[in-house]
């Protein structure tokens, strides 16, 4: 597991990289599911979480916010009237459901479009060797012909 140590002046460091990282390229490696922790230089406890947290509410920030207000009040809702341990399985499981959905959904796509782009590239390539023979025909020779001699002699 690659570990990332958070200095008091907020500078994360990866032990792995041997370098300071930004907290984008955290979230890069989040969203690779690579496997990490953030430990907290001064206390030594893992500060993942709260890292995690601080990537989330930099994106809802931004124009790439994917949970409403609604969303967000109904999660806030769950605190002290659920046990942590469930909800946190019915969500792991619920965002493991979506993400298997969406990557069959993307590898779908992308095994129709390449079948579209190679019935494509098909039909361009016997447009042109239309285009190719009819050339050929006007200028005396025939399609196929390897001497290239002329009809008219």
């Amino acid at each position: 597991m690659r570990t990332i140590k958070k200095y008091p002046n907020r500078r994360l460091y990866d032990t792995e990289e041997s370098k300071y990282i930004t907290l984008s390229r955290v979230a890069e490696l989040a969203k690779n599911r690579e496997p990490f922790k953030v430990i907290d230089t001064e206390s030594g406890k893992d500060i993942s979480r709260s890292v995690l947290l601080q990537i989330i509410v930099e994106q809802e920030s931004s124009d790439q916010a994917i949970l409403s207000a609604d969303s967000l009040s109904e999660l806030i809702g769950y605190y002290g009237n659920t046990v942590p341990s469930l909800f946190n399985e019915y969500l792991q499981n619920s965002l493991k459901s979506f993400s298997e959905g969406q990557h069959q959904l993307c590898n779908q796509f992308n095994a129709d479009s390449m079948q579209v782009f190679d019935k494509m590239a098909r039909e361009n390539m016997d447009m042109w060797r239309s285009v190719q023979d009819n050339f050929l025909n006007l200028s005396g020779f025939t399609p196929g012909d390897s001497d290239n001699t002329d009809k008219g002699e």
